[in-house]
């Protein structure tokens, strides 16, 4: 049998995951500081469902996952933002 190469699918963090499908990334800033009850909820549950995704893409065995950059990164917010509304829902 021939060499089928290297399977490395990408995944994303849940910010970019709602950023990328679900909200405007303007409002989903915004979320977090206006309406910071929505922005959770939002957060969590989008989380959740990517968690299972991600177990899945594992159960099948990759030779690796690829992990995509926050576009939630210095260039867009600040240290105190990352901290406080991203990397929570990075760290699941």
């Amino acid at each position: 049998m021939g060499d089928d190469g290297i399977v490395a699918p990408w995944i994303h963090g849940a910010f970019n995951v709602v950023a990328y499908y679900y909200r405007r990334l303007d409002d989903l800033l915004t979320d977090a500081l206006t309406n910071p009850k929505f922005y959770h909820r939002l957060m969590t549950y989008a989380l959740e469902r990517y968690l299972v995704h991600v177990q899945a893409l594992i159960d099948a065995r990759p030779d690796v996952l690829s992990y995509a950059g926050n576009i939630a990164n210095g260039k867009l917010v600040g240290p105190d933002f990352f901290q406080r509304f991203v990397w929570p829902y990075e760290n699941g």
